[in-house]
């Protein structure tokens, strides 16, 4: 429970520095905008857990983080709906339409949540194979929405990365992370 709480603790206060006190973003947008990004943040360190521990043979551990992982998915996915605008999102948009990136990106959360959280593809595809075509379909995702941002350091707030890119490169870390099956 501890270590949930600091995962937490640090997911909320990255974007809280980067966004609110060295960036634009008003502190109106905490409960949802930037408590977002936060789940965001908690749902890729609970998937890093997750493989760290299913590779280890700790079942037990495995299912615990992935359990994490899947509220916090879950949760990021429907505070996005409720913003999902030109107003919270207007890099993804273009004339008041999803960009050929912002269609990119929502197709690979959908794509990614089916993967690890469908039933029925979990009896067709293997459940490890699934979690790892989830994780590049969420790499993929990631760099749909922040790959232009990442190379611009001069307009990141308080010179903090996007935590796109953060995201990005921890779940490029997992992938890589696992080249053999699970034990």
């Amino acid at each position: 429970m501890l270590l949930h709480l600091v995962i937490a603790a640090l997911s909320l206060a990255y974007p809280l520095v980067r966004y609110v006190a060295l960036g634009t973003t008003p502190a109106s947008s905490i409960p949802l905008f930037v408590v977002n990004k936060a789940v965001c943040i908690y749902a890729i360190a609970a998937l890093f857990l997750h493989v760290h521990h299913r590779l280890r043979g700790n079942k037990a551990q495995a299912a615990h983080w992935f359990a994490a992982m899947a509220v916090a998915s879950i949760g990021h996915v429907a505070m996005t709906l409720c913003m999902l605008s030109p107003v919270y999102y207007a890099k993804l948009y273009d004339a008041g339409r999803l960009t050929w990136s912002g269609e990119l990106a929502m197709l690979a959360g959908v794509v990614a949540s089916g993967l690890w959280f469908s039933g029925r593809v979990r009896r067709w595809l293997d459940p490890w194979l699934a979690l790892r075509l989830g994780a590049v379909c969420v790499a993929i995702h990631l760099a749909a929405i922040g790959l232009p941002g990442w190379f611009k350091p001069e307009t990141w707030p308080g010179k903090l990365p996007p935590i796109t890119l953060l995201c990005f490169l921890a779940t490029v870390t997992v992938v890589l992370h696992w080249r053999r099956r699970e034990p």
